[in-house]
């Protein structure tokens, strides 16, 4: 990930300035990323989601505008935030429709906290009883759903740090696919 800068001259000469977020990877990622970013302003999102300007080089690179903003957890931190507004964001994050995004089933979101749990316990064994309770509770939660649920789009590695307070209201920011 790079942060750029960028000066930008219009056909009528004018020029203004733009900072981008430059997200490379070894795969075509970039290209589905955009395509993400794309379908999420379109839906119930809209400008809660940072612009994607495209992809290059196969779909390795994706740009996109950077937010300007303060994290979430300083404004909860300080009292500054509401809770609705982050229930009603990802209420309309999951009612977007991505149906050009692969169907992930549930077994096998459970089957990968698993593996998270003990990669997790591995790396740090202080937490091992923490990740092995995470899973748990994930899976006596899929054990509750109904096999006719229907299928919502989810940011996998959603954490409060991709929540920023930005143009008076609450914008999410690095996806993945």
């Amino acid at each position: 990930i790079q942060r750029a800068r960028l000066c930008i001259t219009g056909a009528d000469g004018g020029e203004r300035e733009q900072s981008v977020f430059l997200r490379y990877f070894t795969d075509g990622r970039g290209a589905s990323i955009d395509k993400l970013s794309r379908a999420l302003r379109a839906g119930p999102l809209g400008d809660r989601v940072p612009k994607s300007f495209g992809s290059l080089l196969d779909g390795r690179l994706h740009v996109e505008a950077e937010v300007q903003g303060a994290p979430l957890l300083d404004q909860a931190l300080g009292g500054r935030a509401d809770a609705r507004e982050l229930v009603a964001l990802l209420e309309d994050f999951h009612r977007t429709p991505a149906d050009f995004l692969p169907v992930l089933e549930l077994e096998a979101l459970v089957a990968r906290s698993r593996e998270n749990a003990q990669a997790l316990a591995f790396l740090a064994p202080a937490l091992a009883g923490d990740a092995a309770h995470v899973h748990a509770l994930l899976a006596d939660a899929a054990r509750e759903c109904r096999s006719d649920d229907a299928p919502a789009t989810l940011h996998g590695d959603c954490h409060v740090h991709q929540f920023l307070v930005a143009n008076g209201g609450l914008t999410v920011v690095d996806f993945e696919r």
